[in-house]
């Protein structure tokens, strides 16, 4: 992994018809993969996947999924084995009601060609408001965290589809969203967004994940800051936070995540995707370039 960090400037990424929000991020074969949402208006959101080598030139889409009334957003991605699982939302169209929303997944093996979309543990969300889907696999079994209604939910499951879940509660009372499960240093962690607003925030585990119970039992809540710059994120300073540990490669943490220079909108460039970076998850850094 290499490129030239002076070189870049935020946003890394904007567009003039899409607000861009909820980034993921992966290193595969010499190339970052990007996926986020693309929202068009309030009612309409696409996921759109991209590669690049340098954070300066992006590819064209790999993919943009979702058009007419099919929409899809608040992509997270994790790696199952030698698989890599894109886990989103449905998006409701206008008028649909709000259980519309339901969680779903696509796989891939090298982050360019994807399967069909599934559903995703339908059979104990089915009826009830799903979003912000994120897995991660302990063992032979598999963690899937989202936020039903306004409540963040803890599953188990012994593999990826509509059926075979059990719930296992909440994860902790505050209210959460975006979230990620990441492994630093042999532990896992959840990366949200939470309360205030937009603030972000990791959160270790209490135990190994060998346990089910560990899976709704986390520990004490580390801010993370990210500078403030003037005309990209004076307004929104961070939200829907993607963090990738690539300290083997390069000695950092990289960040991305949404920012705003304008009040809150989904639609038309109310968002826009930034980089920040830090060797300790305490000091963060913006890239230099202008």
């Amino acid at each position: 992994m290499s490129f030239d960090w002076t070189k870049l400037r935020n946003p890394i990424l904007a567009d003039d018809v899409y607000s861009l929000k909820d980034p993921c991020l992966a290193f595969h074969a010499g190339s970052f993969y990007l996926f986020y949402s693309a929202f068009y208006d309030e009612d309409r959101s696409k996921v759109i996947g991209r590669s690049t080598r340098d954070f300066v030139t992006f590819s064209d889409p790999i993919f943009m999924w979702g058009h007419g009334d099919e929409g899809w957003c608040a992509p997270d991605l994790a790696r199952i084995d030698e698989t890599w699982v894109l886990t989103y939302q449905r998006w409701n169209p206008r008028g649909a009601n709000e259980t519309y929303k339901q969680l779903f997944f696509s796989t891939s093996t090298d982050l360019i060609q994807w399967g069909p979309h599934e559903e995703l543990a339908s059979e104990i969300t089915a009826g009830e408001r799903g979003i912000d889907p994120a897995i991660a696999k302990h063992g032979d079994k598999i963690y899937l965290m989202w936020k039903e209604w306004q409540t963040p939910q803890i599953a188990v499951g012994s593999a990826l589809g509509p059926t075979g879940w059990t719930r296992l509660g909440q994860p902790f009372e505050r209210w959460a969203e975006n979230a990620q499960f990441i492994r630093i240093d042999d532990r896992w962690h959840l990366m949200v967004t939470a309360h205030p607003p937009f603030m972000q925030c990791l959160i270790p585990m209490e135990g190994t994940g060998d346990d089910e119970a560990h899976w709704t039992n986390w520990g004490t809540w580390k801010e993370l800051d990210v500078p403030l710059q003037e005309g990209f994120n004076d307004t929104v300073r961070a939200n829907a936070s993607a963090l990738g540990d690539f300290r083997d490669r390069d000695g950092y943490f990289y960040r991305v995540f949404c920012s705003s220079f304008e009040p809150l909108s989904h639609s038309n460039m109310g968002y826009t995707l930034g980089i920040a970076r830090s060797r300790d998850l305490t000091r963060w850094e913006f890239p230099p370039g202008d």
